[in-house]
């Protein structure tokens, strides 16, 4: 018996106080748990094994921590050490309030939704971000890269802040999340409550969100839940990340209760709470789309935009298999279904004897031991569960339709057919009447995807450029099978740079559906000001002038973005030592490269060696 650490080494060294530990057993007996006990903290926990793998996270103190993983009688002592780097630039959680509230967030009456309560979810939730980003970041082979708290830089500072606004109850609910934004942007600004306001992300929700619909009215889709939802946000820019507290109550307030909420297969009631989940209605569900939303208006505050994949599109509703393991097809770790958790977990239940896994044959997945949320020790733990299912071979759809924040409608249909390949159609309908179709197919021999992508019925082809970052994002690798074109020209030539024929390519492999970051986020935030230690020598900033752009201490990254919704449809990268100084944009590259062959206004976006960050639109014609 062996317990094999895979992402992690003995000895490393991490930034950020909850690092995720991932790993197996051997031999890869089909269910069980490891014990981890940290002798710094005095901290244990119990984390379940299925098909010989498991995920745990881990509490960490300042300095050294010994670490003793523990399955059946094998005992491994593992090493790490938490060292908070030097920002001067970091993220302060908050929760807000009304000035005539007292701050209690929506949910149902046997959850504790006090103003205490919100503060360990949000702080745990900041954490948690933290630890997906740094994993998510190490997958592009960027070390383990991300953001730190305030708390973390000042022990002294709360993990979450109470703000008290001016809004009363009723003029907040009247606002628009626009209107909230705005508002909350300049109350913070103002306010003596805070120091250092210009180096500090402000990651804030809002209290007084509620979900209050039509008297036995059900909402047939997501406008509908919108539309009945007042004081909601999920907006992210500047300096303010505000999302709404509609579905706080499904979050986790411990580390403990993090796999139980993750694995949550209550059904939402539409009828009394907010139901946010991209049409699942599970409350895991609506976990994971908390998480991953509540990111993704995080990363607009880091610069990021919206992206064909990962968290800035619609990925980020698969954020809960960054911190799950189900059983795969294959028998590896990692997901086996996005649409319903397989199973049910308390903190106070032990994996060894509650948790069952779904069996891969069966039609339906295993839904929770027990419905109800107060669980006991005395309840039986035996489930019987059918293994004479067959593996079933038909031809089904599935069509789901939701409407976005931004105004815009998708349909997304599933069809699985009967060899095992999946092909996922999806049409995207904007307020402007633009249409964006995507398909994407996915062999089950393989394993492989490939994604279609065209705009206004225009099948754009692909497209191919010696030194960009990611092939064209109208013929490209999905985020289960990514090809990165990593140039590696010197960077003295921008001629030579385009041409160059030796162009390294990587096979990159998402691990967890579309809970990543797309190739360009992730550059971005590899140079970012709030990811790196500051600079002693100021660098002048990026500038162009007509079609040249010129940076004094290196280019890192160029990214073209549509200006109509700011998404990215292409970008090059420098990731070598001596990155180059300039760089000419050519009229017929971007026209090649745009998703709207007659557009001739587009966004660039310039970062340079020491995160200074350049946007701008410009003009085709005039290049």
């Amino acid at each position: 018996m062996s317990i094999i650490v895979d992402n992690l080494s003995s000895g490393d060294i991490i930034t950020y106080s909850l690092p995720l530990i991932t790993g197996n057993v051997r031999p890869p007996l089909p269910q069980g748990s490891v014990s981890v006990w940290n002798l710094q903290c005095k901290t244990s926990s119990l984390w379940p094994v299925f098909n010989g793998c498991f995920k745990a996270l881990v509490s960490l103190a300042p300095g050294e921590n010994r670490l003793e993983l523990k399955f059946f009688d094998e005992t491994v002592v593992f090493i790490l050490y938490y060292e908070v780097p030097k920002f001067v630039n970091f993220v302060r959680p908050i929760y807000i309030k009304c000035c005539d509230d007292a701050g209690e967030f929506q949910g149902p009456g046997d959850e504790d939704r006090s103003v205490e309560s919100a503060l360990r979810r949000i702080s745990l939730t900041a954490k948690l971000l933290q630890t997906f980003t740094a994993e998510k970041m190490h997958e592009h082979g960027f070390e383990r890269k991300t953001f730190i708290l305030e708390s973390d830089l000042d022990a002294t500072q709360p993990q979450c802040h109470v703000f008290t606004s001016r809004l009363s109850l009723a003029e907040a609910q009247r606002m628009s999340g626009g209107d909230l934004w705005m508002n909350f942007a300049r109350e913070l600004m103002s306010s003596k409550q805070f120091t250092e306001k210009t180096n500090c992300k402000w990651f804030a929700f809002m209290s007084f969100t509620r979900y209050d619909p039509p008297i036995g009215q059900v909402p047939k889709s997501h406008s509908d839940v919108l539309r009945y939802t007042k004081g909601h946000a999920a907006l992210g820019g500047g300096g303010l990340a505000l999302y709404g507290s509609g579905t706080l109550h499904c979050w986790a307030q411990t580390v403990d209760e993090v796999l139980y909420r993750l694995t949550d297969s209550r059904k939402m009631d539409r009828l009394q709470f907010m139901d946010d989940s991209a049409y699942r209605e599970f409350y895991w569900a609506n976990y994971s789309t908390g998480l991953g939303a509540a990111l993704h208006e995080l990363g607009h505050t880091f610069d990021l935009s919206h992206t064909p994949t990962g968290v800035m599109a619609r990925g980020f509703d698969d954020i809960h298999r960054m911190f799950t393991v189900y059983p795969l097809r294959s028998g590896s770790c990692g997901d086996y279904s996005h649409t319903a958790s397989p199973v049910a977990y308390s903190p106070k239940q032990s994996p060894v004897r509650k948790m069952v896994p779904a069996m891969n044959g069966s039609p339906k997945p295993c839904f929770p031991l027990h419905h109800s949320h107060q669980w006991s020790e005395e309840t039986s733990s035996i489930v019987q569960i059918e293994t004479s299912f067959k593996k079933i071979h038909m031809h089904s759809a599935q069509t789901m339709v939701m409407t976005n924040y931004d105004g815009s409608e998708v349909t997304r249909t599933t069809t699985r057919h009967r060899d095992g390949a999946e092909t996922v159609m999806e049409v995207t309908i904007y307020p402007d009447s633009r249409v964006l179709l995507r398909e994407f197919v996915k062999s089950l021999a393989s394993g492989k995807s490939r994604a279609t992508i065209s705009m206004t019925a225009c099948q754009l082809q692909k497209t191919n450029s010696s030194c960009n970052g990611v092939k064209s994002r109208y013929q490209t690798g999905s985020p289960s099978d990514q090809h990165l074109s990593l140039g590696i020209c010197n960077g003295i030539d921008d001629e030579e740079c385009r041409v160059s024929s030796i162009a390294q390519f990587q096979e990159f492999r998402y691990k967890d559906g579309g809970a990543h970051w797309y190739r360009s986020s992730a550059v971005l935030l590899r140079y970012h000001k709030w990811f790196n230690l500051p600079l002693k020598d100021v660098a002048k900033p990026p500038t162009i002038e007509g079609n040249l752009i010129r940076c004094p201490s290196g280019l890192r990254l160029v990214e073209l973005r549509s200006v109509s919704d700011g998404a990215v449809f292409h970008h090059w990268e420098f990731l070598y030592d001596q990155p180059p100084c300039h760089f000419v944009l050519k009229l017929e590259e971007i026209r090649e490269f745009a998703p709207n062959v007659v557009v001739d206004e587009v966004g660039l976006l310039v970062e340079d060696d020491s995160g200074n960050i350049l946007k701008k639109k410009i003009t085709l014609s005039d290049l």
